[in-house]
């Protein structure tokens, strides 16, 4: 362990979740930076799609449907927003650049009203 200074967690889950074939995509070194790029299609990203947890397998799923239908996808893990943000401006954009919109910039997306815990059951689609 590196971490000396903060707390760490290890987080286990009963959940199946899918292993990620590391073969095709990225190694996990770059989980000690709080987010790396898993998967990257040729030329700037499009789309970038950032996700951690059990939430990583739905991307990639949604990473190989985009790159079937021609979209210059990527996927990036981000297992600790707060590790990410204190890297260094050039490691942070050269994981979440896409090809420019006017207007676009970099920002830490912001949750929704009941992130973070499952809708109620009349709102859960399905």
């Amino acid at each position: 362990m590196e971490q000396r200074h903060e707390p760490v967690a290890l987080i286990l889950s009963r959940q199946n979740l899918l292993t990620q074939d590391r073969t095709k995509y990225a190694d996990a070194r770059g989980v000690e930076r709080g987010g790396y790029v898993l998967a990257d299609g040729a030329g700037t990203a499009e789309v970038i799609l950032i996700a951690s947890g059990s939430e990583v397998a739905l991307c990639i799923e949604a990473y190989e449907r985009l790159r079937t239908e021609g979209v210059r996808a990527r996927v990036v893990s981000m297992p600790s927003w707060e590790l990410f943000e204190r890297q260094s401006p050039a490691y942070r954009t050269a994981s979440c650049r896409r090809r420019s919109r006017p207007g676009s910039r970099w920002s830490r997306p912001r949750p929704s009203a009941g992130s973070g815990s499952s809708a109620p059951a009349e709102r859960r689609s399905g």
